[in-house]
């Protein structure tokens, strides 16, 4: 049985000018999206390196990631709870949301 999806996050919301460790709320899964509870997050070059490039950058950092899925959005059909997958967001995401169908796989990590 999988556990209850978490309120909260912890995440590093980099900026220009800082990387700074706090809470962010968990979104529930919306149409065609996953929740995924993180067992390991990536950090990327574009995650030091994109900051410098814009000047109203704000997102959270690290974009790869492999997990449990927690909970399935609506008309997700091909996953579900309890299932260990890998995936990766799209860059400049605040809410760090993952598409299913273009980004999560199956792993038998």
């Amino acid at each position: 049985m999988t556990a209850p999806p978490p309120s909260t996050q912890l995440g590093v919301l980099t900026t220009r000018t800082s990387n700074t460790l706090q809470t962010f709320p968990v979104p529930a899964p919306g149409p065609g999206e996953v929740l995924i509870r993180n067992v390991a997050v990536a950090a990327n070059p574009k995650d030091y390196k994109l900051p410098g490039a814009e000047t109203d950058y704000a997102f959270i950092e690290g974009n790869d990631v492999a997990g449990i899925v927690v909970q399935v959005g609506e008309g997700v059909t091909e996953y579900k709870g309890g299932e260990r997958v890998a995936a990766f967001t799209k860059m400049r995401m605040k809410d760090n949301k993952v598409r299913f169908r273009d980004t999560v796989s199956g792993s038998p990590f």
